[in-house]
């Protein structure tokens, strides 16, 4: 086999993994470059080729899988520098998006310190004006039947009029299209008159309940994907001039890959911490964890996630920017707090805050001097002494220790401290609001920390968490031997995923021949969705789903089911099924069987099995880490509450079984790992670090 390669594009490193036919694993980095992202694709892509001791275009002709997850779509949601988008709706529903969830809305995406300060949140800015919205006379109703039919003149009108003001690309969404695309269909049909409008048809993208969200969804594929969808043909005819034998491959939200021809532009929002989420279900499946915590620390975020029972976890209520979507999405809690988060004086409080701005890759932390002047956790980091000036990066890029300090001292004279207390309380608040996050994602969902491992992962993740680690009290912290590069070694080993669904309402237990079919459909679907991929028959998985709810309830529960052909019987016992699934999420005696349970929609994955990289395992060798010894530094821990000389160790010297004592810190080339007093670090086999 040749080579896997996974990029992930974050926002300050794009992190590069190669894996070869023997599982020789190869990770590079290289700063992310916006607006125009495949510079730092390249430049990562060239580093890691050097490393394995050849040139990109031979590296290329020998891959033969290429996986990307990008940020690309969230930069531009966010930056608000998307197309300029139309909005085509049933006449009386026009304004959906711009009336949201009445006074819910503003709270969508805020962190609780600001959900607490209501006077000071506002509902999210809408993508569009509305005089950039037409509605079309029409209706359809909830069972499909045709109420009114679409006026073809008026729908003509409304196109010629969006035309008219300039707009870039059109999105439709009529209210039960879901049920019955004909109106849409023929919108549609009037939009491929005009070639240069990119389209984006609500059924076509997540047929749905849930008006609010299916608009936001059709209105941000409009608003990101001319930008997206452009990006993708220029990457992939680059890679495949310069040599990669097979289409590019792009991560979606939903936890798989699908070609980059078929990729969905408002898909690939979370792609990075979905990989991230992915490899750690890999790993933890080959070490034998179940029950997982996903802790992601780059630059710019914390991203945090669970593993429950082996399976992935989805979004009940997915958002992206504040917007509520209609798409499945790997549910990935983040907050602004990464490597990049800057630390400010609030003037009303008096108190010292961190993030959610960061300083991102340009201008960065000020100690990476690229001009960047507010202090950062990274910089608070250097200051402490967990970071070796010389050594990051493995070397590959300096660190200017005065920068960092004159850039905390201006924070510390603020708040009338010294440089050093106002550091150690960066790392402090930081590490505080990283526990927060773990303890929404599991205690407040109803799990218990103590029965999870936490995996840290990302270029700051492994400095960070064995102090919130402990606090939470999960069992141990594992920072694996690609933890810097985590997410695009996800990308390497995730496998190509088409997801299908149909919206059926319908009382349960149902018609076995009705449920049947529904899956027949879909599955036929999948497919000739896999079939158009090259996937082999002995290739493919496909796995059933559910959304189910309680009689007058609005909010559902997907409930993955057994692949098989349903009798009565079988039926009855879904039901049950569904009862304690129930119980299970929300408490004994939450189950309401007299309101009677309802089926909404029918879910089938199409999965294609891609092969996967080959973990390398390591003999087990003595405990002492000597070998691997560095040298002494004085490092600042809040137990000594002062420099303490400590000593360092080189990853890469450190053997299968080694325990290193805290404190100390271990110097890989990507990433560094803090142990504090009184824990320890052992390497197991696969060359992880396996924090007690």
């Amino acid at each position: 086999m040749g080579y896997i390669v996974g990029i992930d594009t974050g926002g300050t490193f794009t992190d590069v993994v190669v894996i070869d036919g023997q599982g020789q694993v190869t990770t590079a980095k290289a700063l992310t470059t916006p607006p125009t992202f495949a510079e730092g694709i390249m430049n990562g892509l060239e580093e890691a080729a050097r490393l394995i001791g050849q040139g990109k275009e031979s590296l290329l002709k020998e891959t033969d899988l290429f996986i990307l997850g990008t940020t690309i779509a969230t930069n531009t949601l966010i930056m608000r520098s998307g197309a300029k988008v139309g909005l085509i709706a049933t006449l009386g529903h026009e304004h959906v998006h711009h009336l949201a969830r009445g006074g819910l809305s503003k709270w969508i995406g805020r962190p609780e310190e600001e959900i607490r300060e209501a006077h000071r949140t506002k509902k999210v800015e809408p993508l569009i004006p509305k005089s950039a919205v037409r509605g079309v006379p029409e209706r359809i109703d909830w069972k499909g039947s045709v109420v009114f039919p679409l006026d073809l003149a008026e729908a003509r009108e409304a196109v010629q009029s969006l035309v008219n003001q300039g707009v870039q690309s059109i999105a439709v969404c009529l209210l039960w299209s879901f049920s019955n695309p004909a109106h849409e269909i023929k919108i549609k049909e009037i939009l491929e008159e005009y070639p240069h409008i990119y389209k984006s048809i609500s059924h076509e993208l997540e047929p749905s309940l849930g008006e609010y969200a299916r608009t936001n969804t059709a209105l941000i594929d409009g608003y990101v994907g001319p930008a997206v969808k452009r990006f993708f043909i220029t990457l992939n005819d680059k890679l495949q001039n310069l040599g990669l034998k097979n289409p590019m491959l792009v991560m979606q939200a939903h936890g798989g890959s699908v070609f980059a021809t078929e990729a969905s532009p408002y898909a690939t929002f979370q792609s990075g911490p979905c990989a991230g989420v992915i490899a750690s279900k890999y790993l933890g499946e080959k070490m034998g964890y179940k029950n997982i915590i996903n802790a992601d620390v780059g630059g710019t975020s914390f991203d945090v996630s669970i593993i429950q029972d082996g399976l992935l976890t989805y979004a009940r209520e997915p958002s992206v920017a504040r917007f509520l979507v209609s798409f499945p999405m790997v549910d990935v809690v983040s907050i602004g707090a990464g490597g990049g988060s800057i630390a400010w004086y609030d003037p009303q409080t008096k108190l010292l805050r961190v993030g959610p701005q960061s300083a991102g890759s340009n201008p960065g932390p000020a100690c990476y001097g690229f001009g960047g002047v507010e202090p950062t956790v990274t910089d608070a980091a250097l200051v402490l002494g967990y970071l070796n000036p010389e050594f990051f990066l493995g070397g590959k890029m300096k660190l200017y220790p005065e920068k960092a300090f004159f850039a905390v001292k201006q924070l510390a004279d603020q708040l009338g401290w010294d440089v050093v207390e106002t550091a150690a309380g960066i790392y402090q608040i930081v590490n505080n609001y990283m526990a927060d996050t773990v303890r929404a994602v599991t205690i407040e969902r109803g799990f218990d920390p103590r029965e999870f491992v936490l995996f840290a992962y990302g270029g700051a993740g492994p400095m960070h968490a064995a102090v919130y680690g402990e606090e939470t009290g999960v069992k141990e912290v594992i920072v694996p031997s690609t933890a810097s590069t985590l997410s695009a070694f996800g990308l390497a080993s995730t496998d190509i995923l088409h997801n299908h669904r149909k919206f059926y309402s319908g009382p349960m237990p149902m018609d076995p021949d009705t449920f049947n079919k529904n899956f027949d459909d879909l599955e036929q679907v999948a497919r000739g969705a896999l079939s158009k991929d090259g996937i082999e028959g002995k290739n493919r998985i496909f796995n059933y789903a559910i959304d189910m709810r309680w009689g007058a309830q609005y909010y559902t529960v997907r409930m993955p089911i057994k692949r098989e052909k349903y009798d009565a019987r079988g039926i009855e016992g879904l039901c049950e099924q569904f009862d304690e699934l129930y119980e299970r999420l929300y408490g004994k005696g939450s189950a309401y069987t007299p309101a009677g349970r309802f089926v909404t929609s029918f879910i089938v994955d199409g999965i294609g099995k891609v092969a996967k990289p080959v973990l390398r395992k390591y003999h087990l060798s003595g405990t002492d880490p000597a070998g691997a010894f560095k040298a002494k530094r004085s490092i600042h821990f809040s137990k000594f509450k002062r420099y303490e000389p400590t000593s360092t160790f080189d990853y890469e010297l450190l053997e299968a079984g080694n325990v290193v004592e805290g404190p100390a810190i271990i110097e890989a080339p990507q990433t560094t790992i803090v142990i504090p007093p009184g824990q320890k670090g052992r390497v197991d086999e696969y060359k992880n670090i396996v924090i007690k």
